[in-house]
């Protein structure tokens, strides 16, 4: 959608806009590792809050961004929602998600809880251009369909365990020792 809205409404050239998303992905070659630190020394769980928060705000100013038709204002709104907000959440939540299986079911739950999220999220481009209008161009409702998934996100990760400092035999243990007690990792 905002590729889309930038080159299609706006009218800003694609080449320009390529070069905007490669500055926003190099943006995340620096965050990502610095986010794994963080959440390997505070928790998994306040990098992902705090990212999906700030997913939720970014992608406001990033379209404002592309509506002003400034490149350095697209830059650093790609670089904050893509770098800064979106990219610690990426790296993270395959970690948290994993840690919260015990090693029996981890390959299955995994699988099936990413597959169907992939599934579910298949749709959210075509349901914010749907949003968008006829001619593609009010951008707020995309907006506010992300910042409703990045809060929905942010309250799911609120209420999971903290998975960080458990041993990696223990990670799961909770879990599965309520739901099948005769499960034991050995």
């Amino acid at each position: 959608m905002p590729l889309a809205f930038a080159t299609s409404f706006v009218k800003i050239s694609g080449s320009v806009m390529l070069w905007v998303m490669i500055a926003g992905y190099a943006g995340c070659l620096i965050t990502q590792p610095l986010a794994a630190i963080v959440s390997d020394r505070i928790g998994r769980r306040p990098v992902l809050i705090g990212g999906c928060l700030l997913c939720a705000g970014a992608v406001w100013f990033y379209f404002w961004a592309i509506s002003t038709a400034n490149v350095g204002l697209i830059v650093a709104g790609l670089i904050l929602a893509l770098a800064v907000a979106y990219g610690p959440v990426n790296v993270i939540h395959p970690v948290l998600f994993a840690e919260l299986f015990s090693v029996r079911y981890r390959v299955t739950g995994m699988a099936l809880g990413l597959q169907l999220g992939a599934v579910i999220s298949g749709f959210a481009p075509s349901i914010s251009q749907a949003m968008a209008g006829a001619d593609g161009s009010r951008w707020w409702p995309a907006c506010v369909f992300a910042m409703a998934a990045s809060l929905i996100a942010a309250v799911t990760v609120l209420f999971s365990r903290e998975t960080f400092r458990v041993p990696l035999d223990q990670l799961g243990a909770a879990a599965s020792s309520q739901a099948c007690p005769h499960d034991s990792v050995q």
